[in-house]
């Protein structure tokens, strides 16, 4: 009988102990996967609802459209495609169809940009920063502008932009490169200086590591409506340097933008670099340079034309190429912009 009884505990006991071994395992393995380190992973987002993510030890989860992680390597399972990805705290297994990320070695003689603000958000747009990577990645954008700040063009009054961090934050996670932009409508020295101050100001209470693009200094030009910098149009230039050259004395490098007519007109005597707006086909991205366009009066100007760097050639997407938000885009000329990267 006595026997029997310690052969039983016998067995129970090498029981218990297996179970605890495997506790031990599953939580070391929890610990382990805690501890993966992403520094050279490549930050991806989820395209699809529903993505399976396979864990070892642990039971399959399902992850959302929009969803960030951060992809380790690829890894070839039954014939099938994976990457092997750190999600959270948990590492594990995804479809490789299902994960965009930015690719940084392709190179093209120019680039994709763009640039939002809170109406991208107030709009629909983008309701959340996973929606907004999935944009950024999936049409090839490499680089962003940010609207920081501006001026009222009726009082004056200076306000933010209540979404911005959303977007930073986007291209942080991405390693995207992005710069902030401020609307200005200073209309004398004064609020030239004012603005100076509210971007150095700003800068300094946001800057982070890939906020690596030329400030710009944004000459918005209202087509047929009064705003307060319409009666100073041929001063215009004046008074833009002085926020120049206060930015510029803080070691804050600057980009001017503004229309292609009114940037020719006034403003091209600046020993400044310039992105400019032009829309001559807003359907599609446009495959050659805006020097092509002779119709446009800057574009005859080898002077003007050298100190273009970036093209707004759209405010309503680009359709014909399957970018359907109706949002500001750009290129760039990438060998001015990749020493940003």
């Amino acid at each position: 009988m006595s026997n029997k009884i310690n052969k039983k505990r016998f067995i129970i006991a090498i029981i218990i102990l297996i179970l605890i071994l495997i506790g031990i395992i599953y939580i070391l393995k929890g610990i382990t996967q805690a501890l993966t380190s992403t520094k050279k992973a490549k930050p991806g987002v989820i395209t699809i609802n529903n993505t399976e993510f396979t864990r070892f030890m642990y039971k399959t989860k399902k992850l959302k459209e929009g969803e960030n992680v951060y992809i380790l390597k690829s890894v070839t399972k039954n014939n099938k495609k994976y990457y092997k990805i750190k999600y959270k705290l948990s590492v594990g297994l995804i479809p490789e169809e299902n994960v965009y990320f930015f690719d940084k070695t392709e190179k093209t003689e120019y680039s994709l940009m763009s640039d939002v603000s809170s109406f991208d958000y107030i709009s629909g747009r983008f309701k959340t920063q996973g929606e907004y990577e999935i944009y950024l990645l999936k049409n090839k954008i490499k680089y962003v502008y940010i609207r920081a700040a501006g001026r009222g063009n009726t009082i004056g009054k200076i306000y933010y932009d209540d979404e911005f961090e959303m977007f930073r934050n986007a291209c942080e996670y991405l390693k995207i490169p992005y710069g902030y932009y401020f609307v200005d409508e200073a209309i004398n020295n004064t609020e030239a200086e004012e603005e100076a101050d509210i971007v150095i100001d700003f800068l300094n209470k946001n800057k982070t590591p890939m906020n690596k693009l030329p400030f710009v200094i944004d000459l918005e030009y209202t087509s047929g409506k009064e705003s307060r910098t319409s009666n100073i149009e041929s001063q215009r230039g004046e008074i833009i340097k002085i926020i120049t050259d206060k930015l510029n004395k803080a070691n804050i490098e600057t980009l001017i933008y503004a229309n292609a007519k009114k940037a020719n007109s006034n403003l091209m005597n600046l020993n400044q670099k310039f992105w400019v707006a032009y829309y001559p086909n807003e359907g599609k991205i446009p495959t050659e340079w805006l020097s092509k366009y002779k119709t446009q009066e800057i574009a005859n100007n080898l002077q003007s034309m050298s100190k273009v760097i970036a093209w707004q050639f759209t405010e309503k997407g680009a359709p014909n190429d399957n970018i359907n938000q109706k949002v500001d885009l750009s290129i760039v000329l990438t060998k001015e912009f990749e020493k940003y990267r």
